[in-house]
């Protein structure tokens, strides 16, 4: 008998999955799928040889490393888990998408990451992706990935994934977090980016025209100045002898 549970330990930490066992617990979410997934060699989870179990592993530490950080910087602002950063937001887009235009080539021939049937690595990655192709990675952002959106909708639209995660609706426009700026293509359409170019227009237009040149201001010599306040009895226009 065994049962998994959360733990959390305080309230701004993500819970903890736990897997309790009649020989101890199991903590971490790859721990305890692979735990699961060799009690039952018979399902082919882990492949049927040690190369494609390493293989697999292999994947699994992808969808860690590589998909699940930038994947909850984008999403967590999104659903209040952190505060948004302009800079975090960028950096998590290209990394997302370096991943996946990895991911991406290595699925051109294939229909799975590594045999013919979904393994422990199609779960934990196509896991990974849920909550991004579902909230922010909308059609523009996947468009250069046809293959691993062909791979995640196959892997998403089986009973097993169903029974567990529900339907998936692919994400058509990018949710926001709290204190983004919104898309100022998206917000305001064909007619905002028309609009801006006709002030960007009337603006270079006023720009090519040269400023008039400001008046030069005759100043008075100081000598003059002073003759005029306090004149001199001295006369500097008599002829000399």
């Amino acid at each position: 008998m065994w049962y998994i549970f959360s733990i959390n330990f305080t309230g701004s930490y993500l819970p903890l999955k736990v897997l309790e066992t009649e020989k101890g617990a199991i903590t971490s979410s790859n721990a305890i799928c692979r735990y699961l997934a060799a009690i039952r060699p018979e399902t082919g989870l882990l492949g049927d040889s040690v190369f494609e179990a390493a293989e697999i592993d292999s994947w699994v530490d992808f969808a860690s490393n590589e998909l699940d950080l930038p994947a909850s910087v984008w999403v967590y602002p999104v659903v209040g888990y952190m505060q948004f950063s302009q800079a975090a937001y960028e950096k998590a887009k290209a990394d997302l998408a370096a991943s996946l235009a990895a991911l991406d080539s290595h699925l051109l021939t294939r229909t799975f990451l590594v045999t013919d049937q979904v393994t422990l690595a199609d779960i934990a990655v196509a896991s990974s992706l849920v909550s991004p192709f579902k909230l922010v990675a909308d059609k523009n952002f996947l468009k250069p990935f046809t293959h691993v959106v062909r791979w995640f909708t196959t892997c998403v639209k089986q009973e097993e994934f169903i029974a567990v995660i529900g339907a998936v609706t692919m994400c058509k426009t990018e949710l926001k977090a709290p204190g983004q700026a919104a898309d100022k293509k998206a917000a305001g359409g064909k007619k905002s980016e028309k609009t801006d170019k006709k002030a960007d227009k009337k603006k270079g237009k006023k720009e090519d025209k040269p400023a008039a040149p400001a008046p030069v201001k005759k100043v008075e010599h100081p000598y003059k100045i002073m003759d005029r306040e306090a004149p001199s009895t001295m006369i500097m226009d008599r002829e000399a002898p």
